[in-house]
């Protein structure tokens, strides 16, 4: 049991949430009840926000983010088993992958403090984008701030 607890050797950059065990937003009643870190995530891919907990059920009866994260169409909930004793231990985990993710809703201060740059789109991708939009329940400027981070790196 020791060597269990003591296991703190994940390397953040191996783990890919989308191929992590996961729920919808609205399923989070079926949630386990371990400890870990989770990821509120979208189809596409793109994490949105990255917490830690001893009990994820209970984490999520009343998360503050539930709300917000409603807004974004099929929001799901991902994690992994970091088994800890206390909320100090997944700490460290948790500061890790958020600094690797760079999740949006964990950094709204960095989110606040976007350009507003007007730009204008080929009438085609603009229809795809808004079909995006109607699917994934995502903003606009998420979508394009996504598709220039693919793109440029």
């Amino acid at each position: 049991m020791q060597n269990i607890v003591a296991q703190t050797d994940i390397d953040v950059e191996k783990i890919n949430p989308s191929l992590l065990p996961s729920v919808p937003l609205e399923g989070r009643n079926y949630l386990p009840d371990i400890s870990g870190i989770y990821f509120a995530i979208l189809q596409t891919g793109e994490i949105l926000y990255i917490g830690k907990t001893i009990c994820l059920k209970r984490r999520w009866e009343g998360h503050h983010k539930f709300e917000e994260l409603k807004l974004y169409r099929n929001a799901r909930i991902a994690w992994f088993i970091y088994p800890a004793q206390s909320d100090e231990d997944l700490a460290e985990l948790e500061k890790a992958c958020i600094s690797h993710f760079m999740p949006v809703l964990n950094h709204r201060g960095e989110r606040s403090q976007r350009i507003r740059q007007t730009v204008y789109l080929e009438s085609d991708l603009y229809r795809k984008v808004r079909h995006h939009k109607a699917d994934t329940g995502e903003d606009i400027s998420d979508i394009v701030n996504l598709a220039l981070r693919q793109l440029l790196g």
